[in-house]
């Protein structure tokens, strides 16, 4: 078992409050690690609006290798930064703002190129589309937790509402090994809403949080249930409002 809290080097340990309304979920889609080394989520039906911030959260059956930062991403993660479970399973967190020439275009896929090591395995990415998200302090706070044995329930993370301020949007998911075709099927488990839940490369299921956080209120760990016990990931991202 192993969990890792990572606090925005940008905000206090104790975030202040935030200053807006709580940023809107526009669009999910999903997407692939292309020739094991381009991240690409997209949208099936979006319209990109200027500064809507893009997450894609992508998971691979072995461990994963990270290369240099990405022009136009940033990595939740910091520089190289990936999440390994032994040599079970890779993820990692990628955000990028949406620019004036995507708006025009009409952008509904999004590509960090060659951000994986060439031997990296081929994967899988949950993308989210969000409207309202702080452009100078966006991620109020990141945790993953993970299993390296076969096990069930899969739980997310705790988020420490010392490090929450007011009115985020908390996205959740867990990812576990093994091939495709269990899944975790449809769950709505108390408190949080289903956004994907995919059967393909990795197993993965992802939701939110049906509050606005509160600073200094926990976000609570879910529990969900896969078809197949095996070993996952899991992570907890909390998106600060404007």
């Amino acid at each position: 078992m192993a969990v890792i809290n990572l606090i925005n080097p940008y905000r206090f340990p104790t975030a202040p409050p935030g200053g807006g309304s709580q940023p809107s979920l526009i669009a999910v889609g999903t997407g692939t690690i292309t020739s094991a080394s381009d991240a690409v989520g997209g949208f099936s039906s979006y319209t990109p609006a200027l500064n809507d911030f893009i997450l894609l959260v992508s998971s691979t059956q072995t461990t994963m290798a990270i290369t240099a930062d990405v022009s136009g991403w940033v990595n939740i993660l910091g520089t190289g930064g990936e999440y390994n479970v032994g040599s079970a399973l890779g993820t990692s967190y990628l955000y990028h703002w949406v620019d004036a020439g995507e708006v025009s275009a009409v952008t509904q896929i999004y590509t960090c190129a060659a951000i994986y090591s060439p031997s990296t395995e081929t994967g899988y990415t949950h993308a989210f589309a969000v409207r309202g998200v702080s452009t100078s302090n966006p991620i109020d706070h990141i945790a993953n937790f993970s299993e390296a044995t076969a096990v069930t329930p899969h739980a997310t993370p705790v988020l420490p509402g010392a490090s929450l301020s007011n009115n985020s949007l908390v996205i959740v998911g867990t990812a576990r090994d093994g091939a495709s075709g269990s899944g975790y099927g449809t769950q709505n488990p108390t408190g949080f809403t289903q956004q994907l839940s995919t059967a393909t490369n990795n197993d993965r299921w992802s939701g939110t949080y049906n509050s606005p956080t509160t600073a200094g209120v926990d976000v609570p760990s879910v529990n969900l249930t896969p078809l197949a016990a095996d070993e996952y990931a899991s992570w907890a991202i909390a998106l600060a409002a404007i």
